[in-house]
């Protein structure tokens, strides 16, 4: 309800009402007067309420409320001046004590507009009678009046404020504090916001190469970059639908409570526009056997708001609610997120105006629902592990959290690991305890397991009642018997009835299962309760580590390799390898099977040899002659892969191997004579990413005569990030060659270090080169800092260099300040460049600022440009959240302009709209222009339809123009249909120019995509 709706509901009510139903309350419950009385009719004067207030000595204060619900004219003014005045002369009684008391101010209210020659004569007339008389009365109109309600009692405007308040307050008391692994070892509960280190997220796409566009036109769209990084508040303003996957670990179930918290929050301080968060877990949701309606309405019950059924449907309807549903990879099994998809879908297709956040492992997620935006959760960088680690010591022990941090950042592979935020938790939990660190994940998870068990109970000064051991030994065959079943959750009474079995294993009798299960959950925490009887383990990590350790215990190699190519499995093998640090048994098994079954044939995505160099990272006491033949295979696909992609997957498992023999190779190679070789061995040092090659790197840069060696390097150590890099890369920015000083300053853009943004605005005004001037710019942005903003806007409004400034505007778009809002405005409304306009009205789109929106509107229908009006209009559908299917298609369809037809294919494809997927069909099938087609291609990936199938493919397989072909491809991955696979298999043996390797490429990244959804896999052999 905007204000003028609730000028109008004031406006509807008579006299009695406004004064009974809305302003008593009002003065009575929320703004806490008191003796507030209905006068109307009792005293003189028109006097319809009194109250009264104490001062600062305790002495109360009269006064006197005169309500109108009509409209004050000027023949109305003297008889309420009359009124005001003869009421601040006359004593009335008070009813609490019987005397006679005096009304010290008056308050008119009318819940109309009391302006202009009316509300003249009505002061001109007080002052008449009393020229101090503005001391004691005050007025109070209608515009006004929606203030006070707004602030004080809400309910004037939503009648289900009552219910909706105790929802939000329970939800919020529910998530306000840690419930997870941060929180053990810890007396009182810890808050969210104490702990919580914000997440970035971030978008890979693959490099778009659309050669006949204008360049500076393209560098505005985000596709084009190849990964683009969200904050979390950005992402969800941007899409309406998310799915956030992640590493095990990764933060992913307590971002979605921080985000529920803050609407929570939000909701309290502001119910004019409040939006109503859902919390699902969804393996609950799934065991549940509910439609997802019916159980959303079991979710408003348990946070205290019964009976919310017609409410719950009415906000639905009208777009209300942000459903955060968490953990689709918990589900399992391929039929269960199979079911939970269709379920969401047809829900989706009912209630579409709402948003959808969706969590999953990245290994349970292969694209399944269609219409929404994946993003990655990014590991921790070094300052949001020091502030990780600051804020987890720092109110109980702060010199503990600077000898960690010391410690971590003497370690790679220490901070490696705690890169993780779940790990990172583990590692602070073992440190608080033992003040040193296991070197391995393994040990970590070991000594936590050890740290909760046992010897955390010690230090708390609370004696176990039974032996840690024993309690692990029940806890493992639960883990592994959980997994197996594909479940997350049991009831009470099932995991009773397994520690019935296990306990006479480890000596404890039967009858006492329910004071294990008690010990278990209450004091060493690896199990919880998260609802009435009904348990789980702390962490998906810790029943993993059980399992496999349990698995360890038995030597259980059978149950591993059935399970070898599930990525429910995924980790628990991997935990499995890092036991006692040697993978070598577990490989032997593994190239046995390959022997013995065909379904363990290699496949043409190498995921035999993958998932083996991942184990080996896990475990660097495997046979060595095994190891290095391991290594020598990822070596060999990343040098001579045919497919990008491949060569991406290998040299990532060697990143996670490091190993020593090819680092010290590519170090000796950069002092190769040749140049290509010294090149190529910098770019694959920054893949591997090892500190080993900081030095080697750092001399590259700054001595090799080469300049695409020194490129290289300097991508090397952005990718790296060491603090050690950061002044080498400095001096760097003064590099003769300008392709040089692109490459360092977008390195320090990678690092984010502060220390680099003085060098970098010295960049950004002072660089010869323009397009070094725009890296620079971008940089900046990457570091976020307020003093990198104010440089930027200072060379907007200065710089003469419009392409300098262009990129200036674009950047400013993207960090979102409310300084950058102002300058971008002055921009749009001042600037005699249209290309400058134009880059502003882009930008300030960006910014979501509602400060925008009466600037754009103007431009939308003045602005001689039709670029910059179509990018208002694309503009303003971002600020306000508006998605113009239909404005959009006719864009697509009926207009002339190349620019405009291209922006509105872009749009339509964020959409995700069903709608908007027989158009954009039309046009590939149809268009003649190949620019149009492969962005249209590109859209229709997004929309993740199958009704675009069909077009994809004849796309892929009948078009002329290569990019397009690529585009298909590309598409036909991110809509996963098993119908694709055999177009993309022939799509595999293009052959030609370096467009045509592209198309290849993508079939081949798009086929990994399809085989994992469709869990099926394709053998070398049926390629070869």
């Amino acid at each position: 309800m905007d204000r003028n709706e609730k000028l109008k509901v004031i406006q509807g009510l008579n006299e009695e009402k406004l004064t009974k139903n809305l302003l008593i309350p009002l003065f009575s419950e929320r703004m806490g007067f008191k003796g507030v009385r209905y006068t109307h009719g009792t005293l003189e004067y028109g006097v319809d309420i009194t109250y009264y207030a104490e001062d600062d000595f305790g002495n109360p204060l009269y006064t006197g409320i005169q309500v109108k619900a009509a409209k004050i004219t000027n023949k109305d003014v003297d008889t309420v001046c009359r009124q005001i005045t003869e009421a601040l002369g006359a004593s009335f009684t008070d009813p609490h004590d019987g005397k006679e008391e005096v009304l010290d101010r008056i308050v008119l209210i009318t819940s109309h507009e009391l302006k202009g020659k009316a509300k003249e004569s009505f002061w001109k007339s007080l002052k008449g009678a009393n020229p101090h008389i503005k001391r004691v009365v005050t007025c109070i109109d209608g515009s006004e009046l929606v203030d006070l309600f707004d602030k004080y009692l809400p309910s004037a405007f939503w009648k289900e404020y009552d219910y909706f308040n105790k929802y939000f307050c329970a939800m919020k008391s529910e998530f306000e504090t840690i419930k997870d692994v941060s929180a053990i070892g810890h007396i009182e509960p810890i808050p969210l916001g104490d702990i919580y280190v914000s997440l970035r997220l971030s978008e890979k796409n693959e490099p778009s190469e659309i050669d006949r566009i204008d360049k500076k036109e393209w560098l505005v769209w985000e596709k084009r970059r190849k990964e683009q990084i969200f904050d979390i508040d950005d992402a969800i303003m941007e899409f309406d639908r998310l799915v956030i996957v992640g590493a095990p670990g990764s933060g992913k179930t307590t971002l979605l409570r921080h985000l529920a918290l803050k609407f929570c929050k939000q909701a309290l301080e502001n119910w004019g526009k409040a939006i109503v968060p859902v919390f699902i877990t969804l393996k609950t949701f799934s065991e549940s056997g509910k439609k997802l309606k019916d159980y959303i309405d079991d979710v408003f019950e348990q946070y205290n708001f019964s009976n919310a059924k017609e409410v719950i449907e009415k906000d639905l309807k009208e777009g209300k609610c942000l459903l955060f549903l968490d953990g689709l990879d918990e589900l399992a099994s391929r039929e269960r997120q199979q079911n939970l998809t269709t379920e969401l879908e047809e829900f989706i297709c009912v209630y579409d105006k709402n948003r959808f956040i969706v969590t999953s492992r990245i290994a349970g997620y292969n694209d399944e629902l269609k219409g929404f935006q994946k993003l990655e959760l990014m590991e921790f960088d070094d300052q949001q592990i020091k502030l990780f680690i600051t804020n987890w010591f720092d109110k109980t022990d702060p010199e503990k959290a600077k000898s960690m941090n010391k410690t971590i950042e003497e370690n790679e592979k220490i901070r490696a690991i705690v890169r993780n935020p779940f790990m990172a938790a583990i590692t602070a939990i073992i440190y608080e305890e033992d003040m040193e660190l296991p070197q391995r994940r393994v040990e970590l998870y070991s000594r936590c397991v050890q740290v909760l068990l046992s010897r955390w109970d010690v230090v708390r000064g609370i004696k176990n009642k039974y032996d840690a051991k024993a309690k692990e030994k029940i806890l493992r065959k639960l883990a592994l018997e959980a997994h197996i079943s594909e479940k997350r959750s049991f009831t009470k009474e099932e995991v009773l009835k397994r520690f019935f079995v296990y306990l006479p294993e480890v000596k404890i009798r039967k009858e006492e299962s329910g004071d294990v299960l008690d010990e278990i959950v209450k004091r060493n925490a690896l199990l919880r309760e998260i609802s009435i009887d009904v348990y789980d383990f702390l962490h998906l990590s810790f029943q993993e580590y059980l399992a496999a350790l349990e698995l360890r215990e038995r030597r259980d190699y059978k149950t591993l390799l059935h399970y070898w190519y599930e990525p429910w499995w995924e980790e628990v093998i991997l935990l499995f390898a890092g036991f006692d640090r040697d993978a070598t048994e577990l490989v032997l098994r593994v190239q046995e099977k390959k022997k013995e079954d065909e379904k363990f044939k290699e496949d043409i995505f190498y995921n035999n040899l993958m998932l083996i160099g991942k184990c080996i990272a896990n475990a660097d006491y495997t046979n060595v002659e095994m190891r290095n033949q391991i290594v020598s295979g990822l070596w060999s696909l990343y040098q001579k892969g045919k497919f990008s992609f491949l060569k991406e997957n290998a040299i990532k498992i060697l990143a996670q191997i490091k190993p020593d023999n090819i680092i010290d190779s590519l170090i000796e190679n950069l002092k190769n004579e040749d140049c290509i070789v010294r090149r190529n061995a910098a770019f694959a040092l920054g893949k591997i990413g090892s500190e080993k090659a900081i030095d080697a790197l750092i001399k590259a840069l700054t001595e090799d005569e080469d300049s695409s060696v020194r490129k290289k390097a300097a991508g090397a150590l952005g990718k790296i990030g060491s603090e050690r890099a950061i002044d080498p890369l400095m001096k760097a920015l003064k590099d003769e060659n300008s392709s040089v000083r692109w490459d360092v300053a977008f390195a320090l853009g990678e690092t984010r270090s502060e220390k680099a943004v003085d060098a970098l605005i010295k960049v950004l005004t002072e660089d010869e080169d323009s397009s070094v001037q725009g890296v620079a710019t971008f940089a900046l942005m990457k570091i976020g800092s307020e003093k990198a903003v104010d440089a930027l806007i200072k060379v907007l409004t200065e710089d003469e260099d419009s392409s300098v400034r262009w990129n200036v505007a674009a950047a400013l778009g993207e960090t979102r300040s409310e300084k950058a809002v102002d300058a971008l405005i002055k921009v749009l409304t001042e600037d005699e460049d249209s290309y400058m306009r134009w880059s502003a009205t882009i930008a300030l789109g960006k910014t979501r600022s509602e400060k925008a929106v009466d600037v754009l509107r103007k431009v939308l229908t003045e602005d001689e440009d039709l670029r910059v009006r179509w990018s208002a209009t694309v503009a303003l559908m971002k600020i306000r959240s508006e998605r113009a299917v239909d404005v959009l298609i006719k864009a697509l369809t009926e207009d002339e302009d190349f620019y405009v037809r291209f922006s509105a294919a872009l749009e339509l494809g964020e959409t995700r709209s069903e709608r908007a997927v027989d158009p954009l069909t039309k046009v590939l099938t149809e268009d003649e222009n190949s620019s149009i087609r492969l962005c249209v291609a590109f859209a229709l990936g997004e929309t993740r339809s199958e009704k675009a199938v069909d077009a994809l493919i004849r796309a892929l397989t009948e078009d002329k123009d290569s990019s397009v072909r690529e585009k298909a491809a590309g598409a036909l991955g991110k809509i996963g249909s098993e119908r694709a696979i055999d177009p993309l298999m022939k799509a595999l043996k293009d052959r030609g120019d370096k467009y045509e390797k592209k198309v290849s490429d993508a079939a081949y990244s798009s086929l990994e995509k399809v085989s994992k959804k469709c869990r099926k896999r394709i053998l070398k052999t049926q390629f070869d």
